[in-house]
């Protein structure tokens, strides 16, 4: 299995991708490959709604691309689950989203959760977000800032 992890930011460097690869192939079964990069352009992380929509149509198109080069699946790196829907309708290939899967996780392990995220404005934008997943409006009881640049 050939799995393209593909991060929603901007410029990361070689060191940076090849670091996640490498923490991320730790975690899968032996034998499948990963293969990990960000956006060719756009935002240097996702901090506000211009910066989902800045991202989008990049995330989209390498998303396309990775599907036509043979990967059997996608994963979004990034919590807000960038586009993955819009990734959904462009590609036959299961593409996960960090997120929803994150919330699902802490729904069967806990009875109440909170979301950590990195800067005071992303508060309200997470909350609209997750209050449209039934687990999180259930067993979400706050969302906290650490103060922490992506």
């Amino acid at each position: 299995m050939k799995i393209k992890v593909i991060i929603p930011n901007s410029g990361m460097d070689d060191i940076t991708l090849r670091s996640r690869e490498s923490m991320l192939l730790k975690a899968i079964s032996p034998g499948a490959e990963i293969s990990v990069e960000c956006i060719e352009y756009g935002p240097d992380s996702i901090e506000s709604n211009y910066d989902e929509i800045f991202a989008g149509v990049p995330l989209v198109n390498q998303c396309i691309k990775a599907e036509q080069d043979g990967y059997d699946a996608i994963v979004v790196y990034c919590f807000s689950d960038l586009a993955v829907d819009a990734v959904r309708e462009n590609v036959s290939i299961p593409v996960i989203g960090p997120g929803e899967l994150s919330i699902a996780a802490a729904g069967m392990i806990s009875t109440r959760f909170a979301v950590i995220t990195t800067v005071n404005e992303n508060i309200a934008r997470t909350e609209r977000r997750l209050m449209k997943n039934k687990i999180a409006a259930e067993k979400m009881k706050s969302i906290q800032v650490y103060p922490m640049p992506v």
